[in-house]
């Protein structure tokens, strides 16, 4: 038997109670009280749907072996009759009456089917506990899940994964740029480090000689998607490449060294999908000095659209107003030939900087001088949901909505 969830009545607010069985004999059995906010990001709105068709919907949920304790980050909902990898479970969906009502500082919560919400608690209280990798900034990601027949079934075919490194030789204790390239279908896109209203960013892991030392990734500029629901999301159409420096060890040996990458990412188009993917490459290590084979093309375009700081821009200035305490965070500068001008906010814990989604600029002309921009972006100071870090605001301002136009990066300290 697998792990069924059954609807008790509903209660106000669009709160719905759900009692979860699993085990052999479905002998172990908890209440889950599910609340409503999970159901504002359905996929297929309740209203389009009859209670007749929520009551008889039957779907099987599929975990990625051994993260049954990361289920939020790795569940896809198919079809009952699909047969792929993965643990099966089945899940009966019922009538429940979702509510209009938002809680404050919700808006992180992840995009989830309400039940599959339900299911995933159960799971992982029922499995072997694993450990658990460290959280990003700004909590987990969601997933816009929906039952559905014709979205394919494996994100890696959606988005194929391969590597390229910007040179093909490195000398003992100097710097290689390895970079992983997703191309993507038409249609569908994947998420930027701050994916927005819901989605969740690529982990991405890379081993290869001992001592070896990996950098922070260098994100390209992201565009902006706005949905039919409201959600506001970041990240990238039909091809990324996100760059990331690898250290060799000095007293590495000269000769061939393999790298390895093992990454996981979400693509969506409506639906979304978890791809996952391991990929090799070789490089040769040698004492002379590197670099005298040509770059790789594609890494030089993918670095070129890699923000550069606001602060050298000409003209441009960033503050915090006012000084002590401060409500909003001002940019202004020159605003060039540029058909728009945004911030789109980055992840920063304890500070919410536009309610996590784009300010527009306010462009000015006198006619004389050059056209200027102003940007004033509303902040949320919550120095309790900081994880201990220090106080911070960042993002972008992007001159335009096309993914190859400028952007410029902005972090500012803020004392607590």
């Amino acid at each position: 038997m697998g792990l069924v969830i059954e609807p008790n009545a509903p209660s106000e607010r669009g709160t719905a109670r759900f009692t979860a069985s699993w085990g052999p004999t479905g002998r172990r059995s908890r209440s889950l009280v599910l609340v409503s906010h999970a159901a504002r990001h359905m996929r297929i709105p309740p209203a389009r749907k009859s209670r007749a068709w929520w009551e008889n919907a039957v779907f099987r949920v599929w975990f990625m072996p051994g993260r049954i304790r990361e289920a939020a980050r790795s569940a896809l909902v198919r079809p009952k009759h699909h047969k792929g990898r993965g643990r099966g479970l089945t899940l009966r969906v019922g009538p429940f009456r979702p509510s209009t009502r938002i809680a404050s500082g919700m808006h992180r919560f992840p995009r989830i089917l309400v039940p599959t919400l339900g299911l995933l608690i159960a799971a992982s209280s029922a499995a072997p506990p694993t450990a658990d990798p460290p959280d990003r900034p700004g909590g987990l990601g969601g997933f816009g899940l929906v039952p559905t027949t014709t979205a394919p079934s494996d994100g890696a075919k959606l988005a194929r994964m391969d590597l390229l490194t910007r040179h093909r030789t490195v000398a003992p204790g100097s710097e290689l740029l390895l970079g992983i390239r997703w191309q993507i279908a038409p249609k569908w896109h994947m998420y930027w480090r701050n994916p927005g209203d819901s989605g969740t960013a690529p982990r991405i892991t890379v081993t290869g000689v001992e001592g070896m030392k990996v950098g922070d990734i260098r994100w390209p500029r992201p565009v902006v998607f706005n949905d039919e629901w409201g959600d506001t999301t970041y990240g990238y159409e039909r091809e990324v490449i996100l760059v990331i420096p690898v250290r060799i060890p000095a007293g590495t040996p000269e000769g061939p060294l393999r790298l390895d990458v093992q990454a996981e990412w979400l693509v969506c188009k409506g639906a979304c999908l978890l791809g996952d993917g391991q990929s090799s490459i070789e490089i040769q290590v040698k004492n002379a000095a590197p670099g005298k084979d040509t770059p790789d093309p594609a890494i030089e375009r993918s670095l070129a659209l890699v923000p550069s700081p606001l602060k050298g821009l000409k003209g441009s200035t960033v503050r915090l107003e006012p000084a002590s305490n401060p409500s909003r965070l001002v940019i202004e500068g020159p605003a060039g030939e540029a058909p728009s001008i945004a911030f789109i906010p980055d992840l920063t814990p304890g500070v919410v900087a536009g309610e996590g989604h784009p300010v527009k600029a306010v462009i000015s002309e006198n006619g004389i001088s050059e056209k200027k921009f102003r940007i004033e972006v509303p902040l949320v100071i919550e120095p309790d949901n900081s994880e201990g870090r220090p106080l911070e605001v960042a993002g972008l301002v992007i001159f335009g909505p096309g993914s190859t136009d400028p952007a410029r990066s902005v972090r500012l300290p803020i004392d607590p």
